[in-house]
């Protein structure tokens, strides 16, 4: 549904969103003027945890598991390295949703800085936990028709087609499978 400018996104129309969408996309949860600030807060907090990282996915990757891209930076455990973006986890489109969704008593359960460096070739199409194939610890294709965890993915540099945006399948949350397990007809992984 497309509002007018004037007209307020409330919490309700996220939760429809997420509802018949899989996704919805919530703006102003970090002002402006603050975007930089975050996004150099957790870079520099993720700078010392990038290289540890790395060699982890590399022993990982030589015992043949396909996990994450060439070309992407990643700490994980971010909320323990800074908080410059702890106040927004508190926001009505965040907080909020969760709580209409899950009941009071929600679990963040990762904070992880992902950073595409210029070149980045896109990785396979694949689901998060706990949907995802080709982790040790998923559940099992087909899924049952329940909402199981949010995850939401906070843009703080232009994030669109050209410079390699997330792709999702409109209501692909609905399907009781998956491109890790190669499992939907039509969708390459």
């Amino acid at each position: 549904m497309i509002k007018a400018k004037e007209e307020k996104q409330t919490i309700e129309d996220i939760v429809r969103d997420i509802n018949m969408n899989g996704f919805s996309i919530a703006e102003g949860v970090i002002p402006e003027d603050k975007v930089a600030e975050v996004r150099e807060g957790a870079i520099n907090a993720g700078a010392d945890e990038f290289a540890r990282v790395a060699e982890e996915r590399d022993k990982s990757r030589a015992q043949g598991h396909i996990i994450g891209a060439e070309g992407v930076d990643q700490a994980k455990g971010l909320i323990n390295l800074t908080q410059v973006f702890a106040p927004y986890l508190m926001h009505e489109k965040i907080l909020g949703v969760s709580e209409v969704i899950f009941g009071p008593h929600i679990r963040v359960i990762w904070t992880s800085v992902l950073i595409n460096n210029p070149g980045t070739k896109r990785f396979y199409w694949h689901a998060d936990w706990p949907y995802n194939q080709t982790n040790a610890s998923h559940i099992p294709a087909p899924y049952p028709d329940v909402i199981m965890g949010l995850a939401s993915i906070w843009m703080l540099t232009p994030f669109n087609k050209e410079t390699g945006g997330t792709l999702v399948v409109p209501g692909s949350h609905r399907m009781n499978n998956n491109p890790s397990s190669e499992g939907i007809r039509g969708i390459d992984r």
